[in-house]
């Protein structure tokens, strides 16, 4: 029989860890960085099998602002994975419900997940899940960018990105926030990916992507400048790199590069009890809800 429940303190940390990596099959790097940085018991939920662990997730904790410049506390869910003798059971799914219980209990009225692959939106969709958050990707074509001069890039640490970050989106509702120690943690883990946090500036202004060169196309998962300076930024990246192509993620409703581009679904939120309606805490957002830098 399976049952559900959080794990004891301190006493399992490496049983959770062989677990996570028989689940995800991460590095090794990557998992002892995320174990060091961003684990803690207190947010992992677990199904045992008798006394064995067989599936995982944990809560996150953040934050999402809302108009008038409130807070709300939601909790984002990751590492939501079962062993595969036991997948296809449910018990993923009857994890989620538990943790969704006591997240509520503790006041915190909405989860957030990201699918971490496109077929996945409808699995979470009929499990009561709503997609408010999106992203645009805009790929202009090198031929486009070839008449603006490049600009160097030079590599920033995690508290540059973030306080520039942190003035770009500063009153804006419907914004995803981690915590600071998440947030420096999932940049550590982007690094760790092979990502990058390049800033370009001059006089006038100050830009910063978290960026990826994959097989010679740079991936943009976030860009922070001015608008009016980001075909700039794109042409600086591709000359850094020596790419072929660039595509870069921006929030659904920026003005960058003209509107241009195709909305994509980012990530979903479910309330975590009945009487909690994510599709009505979202109702005003229209494009605007926003969040990035997740982990994957």
């Amino acid at each position: 029989m399976i049952r559900y429940a959080k794990p004891p303190v301190f006493t399992m940390r490496s049983l959770i860890k062989a677990l996570y990596q028989t689940i995800f099959g991460d590095s090794d790097s990557y998992t002892q960085c995320f174990f060091d940085t961003i684990f803690n018991e207190s947010l992992c939920y677990l199904a045992y099998d008798g006394d064995d662990p067989v599936a995982m997730m944990l809560a996150l904790p953040a934050d999402l602002s809302m108009p008038g410049e409130q807070m709300m506390p939601v909790a984002y869910y990751y590492a939501i994975g079962t062993l595969p003798g036991y997948r296809g059971r449910g018990i993923a799914t009857r994890l989620m419900d538990f943790a969704d219980r006591d997240q509520f209990m503790q006041g915190v009225p909405l989860s957030i997940l990201r699918p971490a692959e496109p077929s996945l939106f409808d699995f979470y969709a009929r499990r009561g899940y709503t997609t408010p958050f999106h992203v645009r990707e805009v790929s202009p074509s090198p031929r486009e960018l070839a008449g603006i001069r490049p600009d160097k890039l030079t590599e920033v640490d995690a508290d540059v990105f973030m306080l520039a970050r942190e003035a770009a989106f500063r009153g804006a509702p419907y914004i995803f926030h981690w915590g600071e120690i998440d947030l420096h943690a999932s940049v550590l883990l982007h690094r760790l990916g092979g990502g990058q946090l390049l800033s370009f500036s001059d006089d006038a202004c100050q830009g910063y992507a978290i960026c990826y060169n994959r097989e010679g196309t740079v991936h943009v998962s976030e860009l922070i400048c001015p608008v009016g300076e980001e075909a700039r930024f794109a042409r600086s990246l591709l000359y850094h790199y020596r790419a072929n192509a660039i595509t870069l993620w921006m929030p659904a409703d920026s003005a960058h590069f003209y509107g241009e581009g195709q909305v994509i679904p980012f990530a979903m939120a479910r309330g975590t009890a009945e009487e909690v309606d994510a599709a009505d805490i979202f109702r005003d957002a229209g494009p605007g809800a926003y969040m990035n830098i997740t982990l994957e």
